[in-house]
């Protein structure tokens, strides 16, 4: 009886089993005649069951049969997608490694329709969908739509064009710790992708505006070294070493930058600026006439170079004034009437670049003033005038 009651059970178990195969048969039958919400019906069944919960045929039907739902969708609902790669990667999870070179086997399509004539009918299937649809988006600007589909075709092919594109288009989507995750990638992918400076220019920029100095530095020194020829990278150091206020690093770049031929007058000004504000004025001024030789209209250039002058001048005709000594006052007052000489032309230049700054029309007057110029002083204490009525 014992051997009759357990051939009975094992009898039970069998027709369990076959059952579920059953199922899972019926839902092939249906993936097969494009039934596909009757195939999804019958799969997931199965993959509800002990029996067949672990069977990675289950998620392949699962994963077709989403897939050419979304298709069918004009390739737009992007939630059906990721349900179609979800079950593909369950698939090759419970799978073997026979599995998973079927599930990511290429797709062949035909040139002329774009429609597949053989190869895989899976995974890189589905790249061909999302992909198309990420195009789309992108090609129109809509920056945020295509992000999501470039972030699920980076899932199906981890390759650095999908990671660039995907932070691209976060970026551009106002989605910006995506974006910095994506440009992440890609450098961990191939360094030397062709978009690469990109991803760069992009960590950096998202470092920089959240005032984290450190790794925004250290995007900037990477790509430094990977891109020596170009020379905006070393101008990116220098503006973040001046945003975070580590002059002396700044100066010493500005210089290394200027000694390697990278001699535009911003850079000369920016060194004159930065060693004006530091005292070094000899430094500051040599600098800035740098910065004219190349540009002599260069406002600011002149600002910082007239000052140089005037405000060595006004420091002489102080000490002047506390002179009891008259010897000692003729002196001092002489050394400052040369010294607003020198200043004057940068001044008169900077006032012909732009006439209604009082920060360079006030130190003009007091030139006039001090050279006996009282005509020219006057002009100058009009067009205050003129300044303050408006």
């Amino acid at each position: 009886m014992k051997k009759l009651f357990f051939t009975a059970a094992l009898s039970l178990l069998v027709l369990g089993v076959s059952a579920q195969k059953k199922t899972m048969k019926s839902a092939q039958k249906a993936l097969n005649k494009k039934e596909y919400d009757n195939a999804i019906e019958l799969a997931t069944a199965a993959a509800g069951n002990p029996e067949t919960t672990d069977n990675s045929d289950v998620y392949t039907i699962l994963g077709k049969a989403y897939m050419y739902k979304y298709n069918a969708t004009n390739n737009t609902d992007l939630a059906m997608a990721q349900t179609s790669y979800d079950n593909f990667k369950l698939a090759i999870e419970k799978g073997d490694a026979k599995t998973k070179e079927k599930i990511m086997e290429d797709v062949v399509l035909n040139p002329a329709t774009g429609l597949r004539l053989g190869g895989g009918e899976a995974m890189k299937y589905l790249e061909v969908f999302v992909v198309s649809q990420a195009n789309v988006h992108f090609q129109e600007s809509q920056y945020g739509q295509a992000y999501g589909f470039f972030a699920l075709a980076s899932k199906i092919d981890e390759s650095a064009a999908y990671e660039f594109y995907a932070g691209y288009s976060a970026q551009n989507g106002d989605l910006k710790e995506e974006a910095k995750m994506h440009y992440e990638r890609v450098l961990e992918i191939d360094g030397d992708y062709e978009n690469a400076n990109f991803a760069y220019n992009g960590l950096i920029d998202h470092y920089n505006t959240l005032e984290d100095w450190d790794n925004a530095l250290k995007y900037i020194a990477e790509a430094k070294d990977k891109f020596p020829e170009e020379k905006l990278y070393g101008e990116y150091e220098i503006d973040v070493l001046i945003k975070a206020k580590r002059m002396d690093q700044a100066i010493e770049q500005l210089k290394s930058e200027i000694a390697g031929g990278n001699a535009k007058e911003g850079l000369h000004y920016t060194l004159a600026y930065l060693q004006w504000n530091n005292g070094d004025f000899e430094e500051a001024l040599k600098s800035a006439d740098a910065a004219l030789a190349i540009k002599p209209d260069y406002y600011d250039a002149l600002y910082v170079a007239g000052s140089v002058h005037f405000n060595k001048a006004a420091e002489l005709l102080k000490e002047a004034n506390n002179e009891s000594d008259m010897a000692k006052f003729d002196e001092k007052k002489n050394q400052a009437i040369e010294l607003f000489k020198s200043a004057r032309p940068y001044f008169e230049k900077a006032v012909e670049v732009r006439n209604d700054d009082p920060y360079t029309l006030n130190p003009l007057s007091t030139i006039y003033d001090q050279m006996g110029m009282d005509a020219e002083r006057d002009k100058i204490l009009k067009r205050l005038e003129e300044l303050e009525g408006n």
